[in-house]
């Protein structure tokens, strides 16, 4: 459905740009609203959801297991200080 929506909006901008009575200025407008519109607005809310996710989800939990022990470290109420080994294997230096 998203390809179908990208090769409409290329379609219609190379049609926009065969008009010889369009304005140039009206022309880059519509290139400017259409990508605020289907590329910066979309990945501002798909990041502002994992935003919120981080914010939500700060305890450990049952899923700790998934993730590395930095991670894991960094998560309320886990038990990596007593097993600080996990942490410093992570850490480069």
């Amino acid at each position: 459905m998203i390809a179908l929506v990208g090769v409409h909006t290329i379609q219609e901008l190379w049609d926009m740009f065969g008009d010889l009575k369009m304005d140039p200025k009206v022309y880059v407008k519509h290139w400017l609203y259409r990508i605020i519109a289907l590329i910066v607005i979309p990945i501002v809310i798909y990041m502002y959801t994992f935003k919120i996710h981080f914010a939500i989800l700060n305890m450990s939990g049952d899923g700790d297991a998934n993730m590395s022990s930095l991670f894991q470290a960094n998560l309320e109420g886990n038990d990596m200080s007593k097993y600080p080994l996990g942490i410093l294997e992570n850490l480069r230096f």
